[in-house]
């Protein structure tokens, strides 16, 4: 949109509103226009035709306001370039009485002037909601800065304006209102003022002058608060980031956290359960001592060559070496099976018990392995003997 003014250089900001007010009869008229630049080109967002101060209110803070003022109070005139020509519009007046708004020519100045009760009026109504108003126009002649549209003539709110070689040479009082098309976007011509008010400010014009003094404290204020809001996002996103980082961490640590301590559990049941089948191997070995089936020696050995293959994920119930033949009943003579082992455990992955049973198939010692029940239970735990012949 407005692809003719891709040239323009936005030193200030990227979005500015710009409001019109027409004073009319004690009770001023307002209009808005929003502008924006985007990427290379001068884009409108928007243009509210008749605006309540009300709605205006509602507006954010945020975006900074130009006023473009214009209607009764304020008095447009062509004088010469040479001399006091101020007193041919304020006559006997003070200057210091009046804003004035000029646009000199090489032949002609094109004068403005508003008194200053009417402008700051204004500005202090806008100022007492927050708004940080940034730059100013009075009058028609800010539309000199629409040269771009190459029209010989130009009507703009009440006035109709000459152009000759991109220079206003003329203008009269001529009460119309229409629309004029610009690229793809229709304009109302009562908002060309607002448009111009916008383009200078983007990009200030030597030929227009005023007191643009007034609105230091503002224009100030408002380059303030933009880095405070600037530093404050960024800072919001710093511990944000932050925050989001040591949740993260959080997270990572805790998963670590719950895993080695389950696989600390099973290394304390496993300990646990050779720890007892220990003091289980203990009690037989004295008995297999006393019937000489095995030295102390041998039985270590298959202990810990069997602890030493077994994964972590199996944990053992039982181990007996040469075990009893039937129950032991009293007065009934001990018969153990020799050379053999029965192992019991659990495991949650039958692979891995496959794995294992591999495993011990390669020990020198073991003759014959072979796996003799294996079910689950109702947690899905796997239940498991093994049979090892020596």
């Amino acid at each position: 949109m407005l692809e003719k003014l891709k040239h323009i250089k936005f030193e200030s900001v990227k979005q500015f509103t710009v409001i019109g007010v027409h004073f009319y009869q004690g009770t001023p008229k307002y209009r808005l226009l929003q502008l924006q630049k985007k990427g290379d080109s001068f884009k409108i967002l928007d243009e509210v035709k008749g605006i309540t101060f009300e709605a205006i209110q509602n507006l954010s803070k945020n975006t900074p306001l130009l006023l473009a003022f214009s209607g009764k109070g304020i008095i447009s005139k062509k004088v010469g370039n040479k001399g006091n020509y101020l007193k041919e519009v304020i006559f006997n007046t003070s200057v210091e009485e009046f804003y004035t708004y000029e646009l000199q020519t090489d032949s002609h100045n094109f004068v403005s002037v508003a008194r200053r009760e009417l402008i700051d009026e204004a500005f202090e109504k806008f100022r007492a909601l927050d708004f940080q108003i940034i730059d100013f126009s009075i009058g028609p002649f800010v539309a000199s800065r629409l040269v771009f549209l190459e029209k010989d003539k130009l009507q703009v709110q009440d006035y109709k304006l000459q152009f000759n070689n991109n220079t206003i040479i003329d203008f009269e009082k001529h009460e119309e209102n229409n629309t004029i098309l610009i690229d793809d976007t229709t304009i109302d011509t009562d908002s060309l003022t607002l448009l111009a008010t916008g383009i200078h400010h983007a990009y200030p014009s030597d030929n227009l002058l005023y007191d643009e003094v007034t609105l230091l404290n503002d224009r100030e204020t408002f380059k303030y608060k933009r880095r405070f809001n600037r530093l404050a996002i960024t800072t919001l996103l710093f511990f944000l980031v932050t925050l989001l980082i040591s949740y993260l961490a959080l997270l990572y640590y805790n998963d670590q956290y719950v895993n080695y301590n389950s696989q600390l559990k099973n290394l304390n049941d496993t300990y646990s359960k050779v720890k007892e089948l220990k003091d289980e191997q203990l009690q037989k070995q004295a008995i297999l001592n006393e019937s000489g089936t095995l030295t102390n020696a041998f039985m270590s050995q298959y202990i810990f060559e069997i602890g030493k293959t077994l994964p972590k994920t199996i944990s053992l119930t039982s181990l007996e070496v040469n075990p009893l033949q039937n129950r032991l009943k009293q007065q009934e003579k001990l018969l153990f099976n020799a050379n053999q082992i029965l192992i019991s455990g659990e495991t949650r992955e039958s692979a891995m018990l496959n794995y294992w049973v591999k495993d011990l198939k390669k020990l020198k010692w073991v003759s014959k392995i072979e796996i003799i029940s294996f079910k689950r239970n109702r947690k899905q735990v796997g239940l498991f003997t093994v049979k090892i012949d020596l």
